[in-house]
Parts: structure tokens; C-alpha cells; sequence
């Protein structure tokens, strides 16, 4: 009888892989400590949580330990693996060395962002909330204060994680503040909008 380990299971653009054929971790975009260039070019959705989670889950996976299911994804069939945790992972394409990367989905202790929460991400894990330099980052990159607040509440369960919750509320109030001021229509841009509306 053959094992989990030995079973073939869909993988991404129509493949088929075993356990033996996952690396044992992914993309550095999925961990919450990764670094803007990591996380500049991330999809529409990027899950992202601890580096060492992560690569526990994967590592148990490759053993076996996780439940398989088949799900779509734009369209194509793939493996989505599921942990007794209630963390899930699906399975990418091949690559040319016949190895597949599983990407962290959802599940406790993974936050899902967007692009601009994932990039606001990245300016926090480089720069910390010291000084200037993340807010004007991210207020050049049209981060809202919403998406600012997703990405500093993953950054203080890692790299901010000795930063004081008081600095952190007070950060978050000033770029709320500057962000407000930058983007909303300046005195003569709401005298010709009112103007138009005559």
C-alpha cells in the first residue's frame, strides 16, 4: 500500500507533484519580517507570518501530517493542504527543477494584505517608526492610514515588537494626521469644485 508521502497530487498549470517535490519554505514575501524588496512586487492578496511557523507547517506538510483537498484558483486546479492548526497552504506551479513552492493561504496567526498594506510592510520592517523615513515612504506610495494600521499591527508581532505601544498609537496619529493634510483638496481646489457644482 502506498503512503501519503508516495501519492501524487495537482499542482499549478495542470502538473502533478509529490511531497518529496516541495521546497521546504516559500517565497520570502510570506514572512512578516520580510524586507521592502521582498515585498514590493507582491500580488493583489499576500499572506504573510512567522518565518518559523511557516517553515514548521511546511516541514510537517512534506511529512504527511496535512489533509489534501483540490481547489481553482484563476481557473486552474491546485492542492490546498490543510493542518490540524486550521492553517492552510496551496500549492504553486512546477519549476524547472521540478520542485513547487506552497504559498501560506490563511488560517490563526497569518494576516492577509493588500498590495499597499504589504509594501507598508516592508517600509516598516526596513525602516522601524523611528524618524521620517516610513511615513514619508508610505505616504509617497499612497498608503492610507487604514492599510498603514493592518501593516504596523503585523510589524509590532515581529520586528516592532520592543517598540512600546504608546509610540506606536502616537506614530500612527501623526501619519493619520499628515496623510489627511496631503490628501485632502487644498482651499482653491474646493472653491472650483463648489464653483462646478453652481
Amino acid at each position: 500500500m502506498s503512503s501519503e508521502k508516495d501519492k501524487e497530487f495537482l499542482v499549478g498549470r495542470g502538473g502533478k507533484a509529490k511531497l518529496s517535490n516541495l521546497k521546504d519554505e516559500p517565497k520570502s514575501k510570506h514572512y512578516d519580517t520580510a524586507s521592502y524588496r521582498d515585498l514590493k512586487n507582491a500580488g493583489e492578496t499576500n499572506t504573510v507570518g512567522n518565518k518559523e511557523m511557516i517553515k514548521d507547517d511546511i516541514r510537517r506538510i512534506k511529512n504527511g501530517e496535512a489533509t489534501r483537498s483540490t481547489t481553482k484558483v484563476k481557473g486552474q486546479e491546485t492542492s490546498r493542504f490543510t493542518l490540524d492548526n486550521g492553517r492552510t497552504y496551496r500549492a504553486g506551479a512546477k519549476d524547472t527543477n521540478g520542485e513547487v513552492t506552497l504559498f501560506p493561504e490563511k488560517g490563526p496567526r497569518l494576516t492577509q494584505l493588500n498590495k499597499k498594506e504589504s509594501r507598508a510592510l516592508g517600509v516598516l520592517n526596513d525602516h522601524g517608526i523611528e524618524g521620517n523615513k516610513a511615513k514619508d515612504t508610505m505616504r509617497n506610495l499612497k498608503v492610507s492610514p487604514e492599510e498603514s494600521n493592518k501593516a504596523i499591527k503585523v510589524w509590532q508581532k515581529a520586528k516592532g515588537k520592543n517598540v512600546s505601544s504608546q509610540e506606536i498609537d502616537t506614530w500612527k496619529r501623526q501619519y493619520a494626521s499628515e496623510y489627511k493634510k496631503k490628501n485632502s483638496p487644498t482651499l482653491t481646489q474646493s472653491k472650483s469644485l463648489s464653483q462646478r457644482k453652481r
